[in-house]
């Protein structure tokens, strides 16, 4: 691993409470040189189509059921759900700031949705932003983005 990556890749970097979207972006940012810089495809980001914004959203809130499996803390699925739900009325739209159209088959979309939903259930939990929730064990819980993705375009034409 080249010098300048450590401290990224082994989890020492901090994204702060500057953003809703975590480490997994900021990682993007941090090592690519910007995420809008080095995959500025189309020169925008998935806030520009609240459509497959919303969609993710309910995609996330429905995975949420894993509580209903005793696979998810009902506190957190809860607070998962209601971050959910504040994206879907058009809330934290800034903080998806990946390009809708990246390499990746949507895996920084769903990376980008993770986190931002992660972090704002953790607010709504009184938890500071990268604290107990995580956005791959909590909020992505048995999704795969190859699902995950396809699955909110398709709501997001419908």
């Amino acid at each position: 691993m080249p010098a300048e990556f450590g401290p990224v890749l082994s989890g020492e970097f901090g994204c702060g409470a500057r953003v809703a979207a975590g480490a997994d972006v900021d990682e993007l940012v941090v090592v690519l040189g910007g995420v809008m810089e080095n995959f500025a495809i189309t020169g925008g980001t998935i806030a520009q189509f609240p459509d497959l914004v919303c969609s993710m959203a309910a995609v996330k809130q429905a995975a949420a059921a894993n509580r209903d499996l005793a696979l998810l803390p009902p506190k957190t699925a809860e607070a998962i759900i209601e971050a959910c739900k504040e994206i879907r009325a058009g809330g934290l739209a800034d903080q998806f700031t990946v390009d809708p159209v990246q390499g990746g088959a949507g895996t920084s979309t769903n990376m980008n949705a993770d986190e931002v939903i992660a972090n704002r259930a953790l607010e709504l939990l009184g938890h500071p932003r990268g604290d107990v929730l995580h956005p791959l064990e909590h909020v992505n819980l048995n999704q795969s983005t190859n699902d995950v993705y396809p699955t909110a375009v398709r709501l997001a034409l419908v």
